[in-house]
């Protein structure tokens, strides 16, 4: 009998969808993903990697975008990704190639411009439902805001005034994470000695304390040596998300035992993946949690290349 080969079961649905003309593979740039975002704040707000200059920074995008000769606003309103022509499209992603050249950017972050894109044929072009992404954002939004009901509308098909709703809580948790990124620069963040952290206490979700982390994480501001540890309090006491990066992992960071051990020597609970994890400790236990945590992720980096 031939050896089984496990198959991730995204696999197994991407197959299920093509049969049915209702899922399309390819690869594409990652801010392809962006149908209804304006194009000009694209570069900006990529989950990786990093333009350097252009991550977080709308203007300077505005700017090398104009430099580009692309017209980024029409009578309709605002472009996006989805309105370029093929030529336009290939035209930025090379000269962002270029300039994350120039500034220094690495084969490995170059190669990582390019992924994969799943894209839902059926939905309106430019639709928010139309990239599998947006489409996971938009259902994860109402999860976080406990409106499941919604999210399960949506994916069986109703819209109108339920997906309405759900475009309503998807606007109301991107201003929760302005509001909370603001927060995070008005009170900074604070570097151990392998570790660096903030705390939200009441004026972050502790819904979206983890997301918050790793945004403030890739936003170029923050040194990206030291994996970052985000605080938030909750009913049952405080939730704690941790983040890193790939090259911290391939440094020996497991993000998962860390949470794990210090959190269980507080009596809490913890676990997750190595560059991402999360737990809850009791209220007031934070300063230990740190030291501890402190020691644990020191004793597992090696030195950097």
């Amino acid at each position: 009998m031939p050896a089984l080969r496990p198959v991730k079961p995204q696999r197994g649905i991407e197959g299920a969808g093509s049969l049915q003309a209702s899922l399309e593979q390819g690869s594409a740039r990652q801010i392809a993903t962006m149908q209804r975002e304006r194009f000009a704040r694209a570069p900006s707000c990529l989950a990786g990697p990093l333009p350097p200059r252009l991550t977080n920074n709308e203007e300077a995008c505005l700017a090398f975008l104009l430099e580009l000769g692309l017209d980024l606003k029409t009578e309709d309103g605002w472009v996006t990704w989805a309105d370029l022509a093929v030529s336009e499209r290939r035209l930025v992603l090379s000269e962002l190639v270029r300039h994350m050249l120039q500034h220094g950017a690495t084969p490995a972050e170059i190669e990582r411009l390019v992924g994969e894109v799943y894209t839902l044929p059926r939905e309106p072009r430019g639709s928010e439902l139309r990239d599998a992404k947006e489409f996971g954002t938009l259902i994860n939004a109402c999860g976080r805001y406990e409106q499941a009901e919604v999210a399960y509308r949506v994916c069986r098909g109703d819209r109108a005034e339920v997906l309405a709703l759900a475009l309503d809580l998807l606007r109301a948790h991107r201003e929760n994470l302005v509001h909370s990124l603001d927060f995070i620069a008005s009170i900074g963040v604070t570097k151990l000695t392998a570790l660096q952290y903030f705390h939200g206490e009441d004026r972050i979700k502790d819904t979206v304390v983890g997301i918050t982390a790793g945004m403030i994480l890739n936003s170029g501001k923050l040194d990206l040596s030291l994996p970052i540890f985000g605080f938030a309090y909750a009913e049952d006491g405080v939730k704690v998300s941790g983040r890193g990066t790939r090259d911290l992992v391939k440094r020996g960071l497991n993000l998962a035992a860390v949470m794990q051990e210090a959190s269980t020597a507080l009596g809490g609970e913890g676990g997750g993946h190595d560059v991402a994890a999360g737990a809850t400790i009791p209220r007031g236990s934070e300063p230990e949690f740190l030291r501890l945590a402190d020691k644990i992720v020191a004793g597992q980096l090696r030195p950097g290349a």
